[in-house]
């Protein structure tokens, strides 16, 4: 053969394989380049395939991008990464001073946080307000205190005292999902509201909260809206700041309709309602105090003796709750306590820095990303497809990847998906979403037509359609890069 028609079959045979490859990609991006609600848009998609990296399909994928919780997926990965699946946050109950022989405790108790986001919380029997309580109390009553003759002492020095990002906006940071992380947070640092909406038009009633906080003032100007219409409540408020003002509307005919806001200051939260229990168990207390001590020198000095050391779920459990149901305050705890593991404090600051160093550390390109925190609440975060990729590869390709993979939403959460997808690929579906005011992003894994796993990340920002319509566009976009070859 000669060596010109040996280089001419090359060249075919290369412009053949474009042609395949450029089909393959083409199709599915179409829809997305023709869009009329997408043409002021910014956007990006990359997908490739976990193996060996090979690009499916690739589209401004080096745009830095608001990711919303597509965040979480960089925070919890970490964590995994560095704590392990079986890790389990520990808070711990100490006392100080000498039991008298009337069982009497000439001293102080002491509650330190250890940055659990599930203490206090409803999602489980064991960890709900009652449960952590009386598992205290029998403790304290194990070690033989039956009264203490001192304080009760709360620490939330794990963490700095900053519960909420500077960036994060004025709306939200009064409502459950913008409470923040505390070193001593507690019933995931919100409370309930709960109203009486039975005329319409007119400021609905609070019946009650809970837990029951003291000194929390609620003005309320929320109002009964039509039958159906949903919680269209927003509550303004900030950290350690008392007064609570509510605005909006709750659904006319609801009994009890319960609304979320966040805590004010949840480490003395804890301590309080921890207090009132013990005093309704019979418990004596006689100095009648409640005592902050984070950075105290006046107690840290004492010699304390451990009570009971309280254990969280897994990490992986905590990490399952924290993708699934995109929860803020999990994974701001998750991203401070990385920070607190590796220097002398969990901070937005110290997080950051952990997490961006060991990134580095794993040669994972950071160009165009920005992190400030753990959960995406922040506009100021910004993520690449391509970084997103080379992370979900680098992830699944690790020893810890399967378990990182199934913390993930499963195909049953997806609107079109679940219908449109075989059997063999339904299994392998395993995603994040992302989504705030302008902002809608997809990424996770599945497997292509031949059985090959890939990963995937897509970004929207500024698109001129509702949340519903863009997700179906995002969705069958999916699809499609499921039928790649």
């Amino acid at each position: 053969m000669s060596k010109k028609l040996f280089l001419l079959l090359g060249a075919v045979f290369i412009c053949c394989c474009c042609i395949a490859q450029n089909r393959t990609s083409r199709v599915p991006l179409e829809s997305f380049k023709n869009d009329e609600s997408l043409r002021n848009a910014s956007w990006s998609v990359k997908a490739v395939k976990v193996k060996d990296g090979s690009v499916i399909l690739s589209h401004n994928s080096s745009m830095s991008l608001i990711p919303a919780s597509l965040e979480k997926l960089v925070t919890t990965g970490v964590g995994y990464q560095l704590l392990g699946k079986d890790f389990r946050f520990k808070t711990v109950l100490m006392y100080d001073g000498e039991i008298g022989n009337d069982s009497i405790l000439n001293g102080n108790i002491y509650i330190i946080g250890g940055g659990d986001p599930l203490l206090g919380s409803y999602r489980y029997k064991q960890t709900t307000p009652d449960a952590v309580f009386s598992n205290w109390e029998a403790s304290l009553r194990k070690a033989g205190i039956k009264g203490v003759n001192g304080s009760l002492c709360y620490d939330a020095g794990i963490f700095d005292t900053i519960l909420i990002h500077d960036s994060w906006i004025w709306e939200d940071i009064g409502n459950y999902y913008g409470c923040g992380a505390s070193g001593l947070s507690f019933h995931e640092n919100m409370y309930h509201v709960y109203f009486l909406p039975d005329t319409i038009n007119t400021i609905a009633d609070i019946v009650y909260i809970d837990p029951p906080l003291k000194g929390l003032t609620l003005r309320n100007s929320v109002k009964t809206g039509k039958k159906g219409s949903g919680d269209n409540v927003v509550i303004y408020g900030i950290p350690y700041d008392n007064v609570r003002y509510l605005t909006g509307t709750v659904p006319l005919g609801e009994k009890n309709f319960a609304v979320r806001g966040s805590m004010p200051n949840p480490p003395l939260a804890c301590a309080s309602l921890f207090y009132d229990y013990l005093m309704q168990e019979g418990f004596i207390i006689k100095k009648e105090k409640i005592a902050n001590i984070t950075g105290n020198p006046d107690y840290s000095q004492k010699l304390r003796k451990t009570i009971i050391e309280y254990n969280s779920h897994s990490y992986q459990e905590i990490v399952a709750l924290t993708n699934s149901q995109s929860n803020n305050m999990y994974a701001e705890c998750i991203f401070k306590y990385l920070g607190s593991s590796y220097t002398q404090q969990g901070s937005f600051s110290t997080g950051r820095k952990t997490i961006i160093e060991y990134l580095k550390d794993k040669r994972i390109g950071m160009a165009g990303v920005n992190i400030v925190d753990g959960s995406g609440l922040s506009r100021e975060n910004l993520l690449t497809s391509d970084f997103l990729c080379d992370f979900l590869r680098f992830m699944r390709n690790s020893s810890l990847g399967a378990d990182f993979a199934n913390s993930l939403l499963p195909v049953n959460r997806s609107v079109i998906l679940n219908k449109t997808l075989d059997s063999k690929k339904q299994e392998s579906f395993r995603f994040k979403t992302g989504t705030m005011k302008q902002v809608r992003s997809y990424a996770g894994y599945i497997a292509n037509s031949q059985g090959e796993l890939i990963c995937f990340s897509i970004i929207v920002n500024n698109f001129n359609c509702t949340q519903a319509e863009i997700r179906a566009k995002i969705e069958k976009l999916i699809a499609q890069i499921a039928e790649s070859q």
